[in-house]
């Protein structure tokens, strides 16, 4: 990720998805390397996966006008609790499957 150092004031995030994990990564520039010169917003999957519940992120930047900062302002994370979810439709689930 050498090039992001270069662009830094041009690239304001990266968007990532379907790791399966909530996570932020931190990029820094090798001759500064405790200063971040890039950010990486990773959004969980929308699929469930080994006790990982689906869920997807919207984010809301400062918009597309002349003097815009491109800033991520807020973001809205939106989850289904899996382990909620199958005990409250247990009963519908077992008659699907019994049919």
């Amino acid at each position: 990720m050498l090039y992001f150092p270069r662009y830094e004031n041009t690239i304001a995030a990266q968007f990532f998805g379907h790791t399966h994990y909530d996570e932020i990564e931190l990029f820094y520039p090798p001759e500064e390397p405790f200063r971040p010169s890039s950010v990486a917003y990773i959004a969980p999957s929308v699929t469930p996966y080994y006790n990982l519940n689906p869920g997807y992120r919207i984010y809301y930047v400062d918009g597309d006008y002349s003097a815009s900062s491109r800033v991520i302002f807020q973001k809205k994370q939106l989850f289904v609790d899996m382990e909620l979810n199958l005990n409250q439709f247990q009963g519908i689930v077992k008659k699907i499957g019994s049919t």
